[in-house]
């Protein structure tokens, strides 16, 4: 990942976003990434956004991705560990990571997304009817 902040065009956000409303549509499950600062602690701050928003409470992955930290974190609810393993979420970081490294962002996000969404497979039920946003910049 770069150094620096990088904000996505609107094409890249809007293709995020499409990625997102996807995997929530298809698993029943509440996705939601931070793409932005964190301060000195990515993983502190990726738990407090996921536990103040309210989403430790429903089936929820919350992903983080700090290009400033050069970090990337995965936060899932109980409900989520079930049916994602931390080897899958390993798995997903590495390859954003390959995506990151080529400065492709949002490339990085999606691919992340979609490994996430097939380990979660289909499910009956629809997100939450209060959804977090899809995508948050900083």
């Amino acid at each position: 990942m770069a150094g620096k902040a990088k904000r996505l065009t609107r094409r890249e956000y809007r293709r995020v976003v499409r990625s997102v409303k996807n995997a929530e549509q298809t698993t029943g499950m509440q996705f939601c990434v931070y793409l932005g600062p964190t301060g000195d602690d990515p993983r502190r701050h990726a738990e407090a956004m996921f536990e103040n928003a309210g989403l430790h409470t429903r089936p929820a992955i919350l992903l983080l991705v700090s290009p400033e930290a050069r970090s990337v974190e995965l936060v899932t609810s109980p409900e989520v560990r079930e049916r994602v393993t931390d080897q899958t979420c390993a798995h997903a970081i590495t390859e954003m990571t390959r995506f990151f490294a080529r400065s492709d962002i949002a490339g990085g996000i999606v691919t992340g997304t979609q490994i996430l969404q097939n380990a979660v497979g289909p499910a009956a039920t629809k997100p939450s009817a209060e959804p977090f946003p899809d995508l948050i910049e900083d």
